[in-house]
């Protein structure tokens, strides 16, 4: 093996004389080592033990031994390490692991997640938007997203009949490219068996199966990443002057576009341009040093000027003021708080909020491979005056420098960057454990090192498909999918689209989830069924319209989607009834008055969705408000109508600026739906409730047992009645 240009490969030089050392004693040593690594990231990882408690453990019996293992390196030769002489596999073995590495990806394909996440659901919102009418916009949503990952979705929107399987499919490709780039990359520094070695890590670890069945932005900027280390490599190796300026070119591109891919992506960029800057300061005149440098830059200025042109037309930065961690109100603590709890995730989990894309059973390394990336970290402090492991080194702070900066909630997702160098680590760390095994022993050792992580890891991704399943409940995600079973039936009764209306319903408000599942076969939407004539229409509204509906269109067919889904003290409002309507001539002038309003919704939704949650929520408000002399003069239109606007002021009471104006719109807004809508019982209890914070009582009681007395009430009105009925007798 010869060395790389920058001190990437590893010789047989680098290993002492035998005689120098204790062979068996270092290998005991430095498995002993490893061993207790293991065994305190056990607790750490599996065991619900208290906050202090894993604090004590980390400091005495993680980060104390780390510190001596650094301080005696020498004496444990964690710093004579040299790539261990693995045996080649044999050639069934060596195809075999990349079949099995694309097979494994498809393993529960559509099912982790079953049903898309939010944010791949926002990702899908704007792909649903771009397939109607273009538009050319870099930034999307109030979050800024960026827009590869978007312009990918709606070519596959377009391409697939089926949105879900385009959300499901696309980041499995996106899995599948990372695999050669990632080898390619590795091995342009290092032997072909530490590329190997990375690539079974790769191709069978935690992170890269789980991120690869999320249509993320991050998940994006990890491919990418992988192409850029890759250029890198080849224009570090470049054999001769004209292809390492080629290769150059091609790294400005590449970097270039990665601009579009996630928020975090400029780390990335900078750690590329560090090599590149050191080459290009080697050359002998400052001309030389100018166009060399040049042949990087002016394909990265070309890539990214019309970002940097999109940003000078509105206001860029919002989402970036919002992470920010250095506000007033944050504290010192605070901050250091959030960002332990996200570095944990990577070697040990933490505990899952509601906002959450990190593991759930230990961390993004094993306690195995947590235990090889520690040695590997060591080796590679040991070796910094290498310029390979000084870049290393530097990536890895680079890398968590936007955790550094942001503040809660602690997402690991700020820091995806960095998984492919601690992987990288992971593999240093085996090749130092194996370097000091006894060479009879080495193959089964590395047998036994590979099946423990790899066991580990399905482990975590088959415990990861329960809990992504049923990530966040505002999402509703039982109800669309139930909806989505529902509707997909219908269509494929006789493959004839619908009229899929989804504005009616407050708990959809910016979840646009039920929207671009339908889309394929959704006429009201799909710019592609223009010419197809709809059969049915379908509506999401309050359960509590049922009775009306039905007696309004008795051919139709009511599903009460939240039966089973949500649990009824959470659950006050009743939940989601799916409607299924043919349309008839007797059925098509009501129906189309539908269609009118959730246009006029639609478009509320669309001037709200790039705006902040607080101030989309009040932005929504006025909007609304100019709605009203608009809407037509349907019972449902204006009892869903007055909903929503119920809906947004009391949210504004619980989530942004409380005041008893709220309260006062709020009770006329239950007015008005009883008054202009349907008289459905949960209007009357949330009228209820709210004359009970007004100390209104006798109105409360009224509206109360007006809503016991509705065609059908599945609220808490009676309790609500027995409650207030206590308190007139404690009087």
């Amino acid at each position: 093996m010869t060395s790389g240009p920058h001190g990437g490969h590893l010789s047989k030089g680098n290993l002492l004389p035998s005689n120098k050392f204790n062979l068996r004693g270092k290998a005991v040593w430095i498995w002993l080592f490893f061993s207790w690594l293991v065994a305190v990231d056990i607790p750490l990882s599996y065991f619900p033990l208290p906050f202090e408690t894993k604090l004590w453990l980390i400091l005495f019996g993680w980060l104390v031994p780390i510190l001596v293992a650094l301080r005696l390196r020498k004496t444990l030769a964690l710093d004579a390490w040299t790539v261990a002489p693995i045996p080649s596999p044999a050639l069934w073995i060596a195809l075999s692991i990349p079949v099995l590495a694309v097979a494994i990806r498809f393993i529960h394909f559509g099912d982790i997640p079953r049903w898309p996440l939010y944010d791949e659901m926002i990702n899908g919102y704007y792909a649903m938007k771009l397939c109607q009418h273009w538009e050319n916009r870099l930034f999307f949503f109030w979050t800024q997203l960026l827009p590869f990952m978007i312009w990918l979705m709606t070519a596959f929107f377009k391409i697939l009949s089926s949105t879900l399987l385009a959300v499901r499919l696309l980041p499995i490709l996106i899995a599948l490219a990372i695999l050669p780039l990632a080898y390619g990359s590795v091995r342009n520094f290092f032997p072909r068996s530490t590329a190997f070695l990375y690539f079974i890590l790769i191709a069978f670890g935690f992170w890269a199966l789980y991120f690869g069945r999320m249509a993320h932005q991050g998940c994006l900027l990890v491919l990418w990443e992988y192409l850029a280390f890759f250029v890198l490599g080849k224009f570090l190796n470049a054999p001769s002057e004209p292809s390492r300026k080629l290769w150059l070119i091609v790294t400005g591109l590449v970097v270039g576009t990665g601009f579009y891919t996630y928020f975090s992506w400029p780390v990335v960029a900078l750690l590329v341009f560090l090599p590149v800057l050191v080459t290009s300061y080697q050359r002998p005149c400052f001309r030389q040093k100018l166009a060399r440098s040049g042949y990087f830059f002016l394909p990265l200025l070309l890539m990214i000027l019309p970002m940097l042109w999109s940003m000078g037309q509105g206001v860029y930065g919002k989402y970036f003021h919002f992470l920010w961690a250095f506000k007033p109100q944050t504290t010192g603590v605070q901050q250091l708080l959030t960002v332990f709890v996200c570095l944990s995730g990577f070697l040990w989990g933490n505990q899952p909020p509601d906002f959450y894309y990190g593991p759930i059973w230990g961390g993004f390394f094993n306690p195995v491979s947590g235990g090889l990336l520690v040695i590997g970290l060591i080796v590679a402090l040991s070796r910094v005056s290498q310029n390979l492991y000084r870049w290393l080194i530097a990536g890895l702070f680079l890398s968590f420098l936007p955790t550094l900066l942001s503040g809660p909630p602690p997402t690991e997702m700020r820091a995806i960057q960095a998984l492919p160098l601690l992987t990288l680590l992971a593999v240093v760390g085996l090749e130092s454990l194996l370097s000091w095994t006894p060479a009879k022993t080495r193959l089964l050792a590395l047998t036994a090192i590979l099946l423990a992580t790899s066991g580990l890891d399905f482990i975590h991704l088959e415990k990861s498909r329960d809990f992504l399943n049923n990530l966040w409940g505002f999402q509703k995600t039982r109800e669309n999918t139930l909806a989505f079973q529902s509707l997909e039936q219908k269509y494929e009764e006789n493959k004839e689209p619908g009229v899929i209306l989804t504005h009616f319903n407050a708990l959809e408000f910016r979840d646009p989830a039920l929207q671009v599942a339908c889309f394929p076969f959704n006429a009201f939407d799909n710019p592609a069924l223009a010419g197809r004539q709809a059969t049915w229409a379908a509506i999401t509204v309050n359960i509590h319209y049922q009775p009306f509906l039905a007696k309004r269109f008795p051919e139709g067919r009511w599903i009460w989607i939240s039966r089973d889904s949500v649990p009824r003290d959470i659950n006050y409002e009743g939940g989601l009834m799916l409607g299924i309507i043919p349309i008839t001539d007797k059925t098509r002038p009501a129906i189309q008055t539908w269609e009118k309003a959730d246009v006029l919704f639609d478009s509320v939704i669309q001037q709200t969705m790039d705006l902040p949650p607080d101030e989309s929520r009040r932005k929504a408000i006025q909007l609304y408000d100019q709605l009203k002399s608009s809407l037509p003069l349907d019972s449902l239109v204006r009892s869903c109508y007055w909903e929503l606007v119920f809906t947004l002021h009391n949210w504004e009471n619980m989530y942004g600026k409380p005041s008893m104006m709220n309260f006062l719109i709020s009770a006329q807004a239950m007015l008005n739906a009883i008054q202009e809508g349907y008289p459905a019982a949960h209007f009357y209890n949330e009228l209820g409730t709210l004359y009970m914070i007004e100390k209104k009582n006798d109105l409360a009681e009224k509206a109360f047992r007006s809503a016991i007395r509705a065609p059908l009430d599945l609220t808490p009105a009676k309790e609500n009645l027995a409650s207030l009925e206590g308190m007139k007798g404690k009087k």
